[in-house]
């Protein structure tokens, strides 16, 4: 699972989670809003966190999409 994969195909409060099966690793996504307030870009908020090595971090972000459908985090 990719976090831009999230953001492009999971609705505003789902939470998606996996595990890194090589690492242990756990992740968590969460888009928690669409930002339209610019016409030509695509937004999303978004939480994300992650535990490795029983050590937890939370982030949040937007996240928008480029014109070769990739997603830049812009905050």
């Amino acid at each position: 699972t990719c976090v831009g994969c999230v953001l492009e195909t999971t609705r505003t409060g789902q939470t998606v989670a996996w595990r890194n099966p090589d690492s242990g690793g756990t992740y968590e996504v969460t888009p928690v809003a669409t930002n339209t307030s610019d016409p030509n870009r695509y937004c999303r908020d978004y939480t994300a966190r992650s535990t490795i090595n029983d050590r937890t971090g939370t982030i949040r972000g937007v996240a928008c999409r480029q014109h070769d459908g990739t997603r830049k985090t812009v905050n």
